[in-house]
C-alpha cells in the first residue's frame, strides 16, 4: 500500500498543532518583515507612513497598530511619530535562538525539574553526537539500553562522565543549553524578567497578563474575566489590553476565545512563531541532513521512553486507537502520535526541540513529495506492539522494536 509523505503539508502539520490559523495582524506582520527583507530595507530607514502602510497592505489603523506592536516586539521595526517618522527599521531582530527560548518557556510554565529533565536529555544527546564523531555509535547504543533496564526512562538518572563532557555542543542544541543554564540560574532571582525590553504600556500589560494566566492555570482556572474587567483590572483601554494579549498570542503564550458568558477563555497556546523561529536559526546556521538528523532520532528515542514512563493506561489506548485508524497517504497523520505523547511528556524544552528540528526537516525537503510503497498492515501491527511493550514498562524491548520499524521507513524513504 502507499506511503506518502508530503514535506510541505507535514511542515504546516508541525507549526499549526490545529486548524488554527495566524490572527490578522500576525499576518499583517510577517509580510511587512518579508517586505524588509526582499527589499534590503536597512536599520533607521522608513517603511512608509502610517496612511500609506495602511493603502500598502489594504487595513485599517488599529490593524496596522497591532502589527506593528508585535514587529517592536520582534525587534524589527517600531513606528515613529514627527515629520521624519513613519515605521522605522530597527535592524534588531530577536532571531538568537537562545533568546527565543528565554522568553517563551518561563511564560510556558517550565519548572525546575523539567530543566534539570531537558537539561539531562541534551547531555545524552551530546554524548550520542560524540560517539557518532568518534565513528563509535555502538558503544553508544550499550549505554543507552543500560539506561532503559529499570523500565524508567533514559533520563530518570545521572548520566555517566566521559569525554564528551569537553566536546563542543551540537549548533542545534547550544541555543538550549544556553537558555536552559540562563533559566536554572534565574531560579533564585525570580524578579528577572523573562523579557528586557521595554515596550511601555502594552508591554507592562503582557507582563502582568502573562503573570495571571500562569497563576489561573496553576489553580486549574482558564476563564480571565470580560475584556472590561481585565482592562479596569490593570487600568488601561480595552485597545491596549488587546494588543498586550496578541502579544502573548505571538510568543506562544496564549490563545485567547470569548466564553458563552462573554469572557476570556485561555487554551493552552501552540508556540507556531518559536518553532518557525528556531527553524530559521538552523538554516542560518546551514545545518544539513547529516548534521541534525541523527539528533532527532535520538531525541525522539528519549521522549518516547519519556512517555512510555509516564503515560497511564487511557493514553496508551489512545495511541493505539490513532494506529489503528491512521491513514498513510494522508502527511497530516504522520505528526498526530507526537501530538498525543507531548502533554503527557510534558517538558515544553523537550516538546518544542522536537518540533523544531521535525519543522527543519521538513522545510529541507522543500516542495517534494514522496510516494513509497510498503506492507502497511505489517508496519501497523509492528506499530501496536510496540505500545504493548511500552504499557508493560519493558522500555528495552519497546526502544529495540522502535529501531526495528524506526530502520525500516528510513530505508523505505532513503534520502527523503
Amino acid at each position: 500500500m502507499e506511503i506518502r509523505f508530503d514535506w510541505p503539508k507535514i511542515y504546516d502539520s508541525v507549526l499549526f498543532e490545529t486548524a488554527t490559523r495566524e490572527k490578522f495582524a500576525q499576518v499583517i506582520a510577517r509580510r511587512i518583515e518579508q517586505a524588509i527583507d526582499e527589499d534590503g530595507v536597512t536599520p533607521g530607514e522608513s517603511l512608509g507612513t502610517s496612511p500609506g502602510l495602511c493603502d500598502q497592505f489594504g487595513i485599517g489603523k488599529e490593524t496596522l497598530l497591532e502589527a506593528t506592536r508585535l514587529l517592536e516586539d520582534r525587534g524589527i521595526a517600531r513606528m515613529r511619530r514627527g515629520a521624519k517618522g513613519g515605521l522605522i527599521a530597527l535592524g534588531q531582530p530577536i532571531h538568537d535562538a537562545s533568546s527565543l527560548l528565554q522568553r517563551y518557556l518561563p511564560g510556558a510554565g517550565i519548572t525546575v525539574d523539567q530543566i534539570v529533565e531537558a537539561r539531562r536529555a541534551i547531555e545524552l544527546l551530546q554524548i550520542h553526537d560524540y560517539h557518532v564523531g568518534q565513528g563509535r555509535s555502538a558503544d553508544f547504543e550499550s549505554l543507552f539500553q543500560s539506561l532503559l533496564l529499570d523500565g524508567q526512562s533514559a533520563v530518570s538518572k545521572a548520566l555517566p562522565l566521559g569525554p564528551w563532557a569537553d566536546a563542543a555542543v551540537h549548533p542545534c542544541l547550544k541555543p538550549f543549553v544556553t537558555a536552559l543554564d540562563a533559566l536554572l540560574a534565574a531560579n533564585d532571582a525570580p524578579e528577572t524578567p523573562g523579557c528586557a525590553r521595554d515596550q511601555g504600556l502594552v508591554g507592562l500589560s503582557a507582563e502582568f497578563l502573562a503573570g495571571e494566566v500562569a497563576r489561573l492555570r496553576r489553580m486549574g482556572i482558564k476563564k480571565l474575566g470580560s475584556e472590561q474587567q481585565l482592562a479596569e483590572r490593570i487600568g488601561v483601554s480595552r485597545q491596549v489590553l488587546r494588543q498586550a494579549m496578541r502579544l502573548l498570542e505571538d510568543r506562544g503564550l496564549l490563545t485567547c476565545r470569548r466564553g458563552r458568558s462573554n469572557g476570556i477563555v485561555t487554551a493552552a497556546a501552540h508556540p507556531a512563531n518559536i518553532v518557525r523561529g528556531l527553524s530559521d536559526a538552523f538554516a542560518r546556521q546551514r545545518l544539513a541532513d547529516d548534521d541534525f538528523r541523527h539528533i532527532l532520532a535520538t531525541l525522539d528515542r528519549i521522549n518516547r521512553s519519556l512517555f512510555a514512563s509516564k503515560a497511564d493506561v487511557s493514553r496508551f489506548d489512545a495511541l493505539q486507537h490513532m494506529i489503528k485508524r491512521k491513514d498513510w497517504r494522508n502527511p497530516a497523520t504522520h505528526i498526530r502520535r507526537m501530538h498525543i505523547e507531548w502533554p503527557v511528556i510534558n517538558n515544553p524544552a523537550l516538546s518544542l526541540l522536537e518540533q523544531a528540528l521535525s519543522a527543519y526537516r521538513a522545510r529541507r525537503a522543500g516542495l517534494k513529495i514522496f510516494v513509497g510503497i510498503s506492507d502497511i498492515d505489517l508496519l501497523q501491527q509492528k506499530a501496536l506492539e510496540h505500545v504493548d511493550f511500552m504499557r508493560g514498562r519493558n522500555l528495552l524491548a519497546a526502544d529495540r522494536h522502535y529501531m526495528e520499524m524506526h530502520g525500516q521507513i528510513a530505508i523505505l524513504l532513503g534520502g527523503h
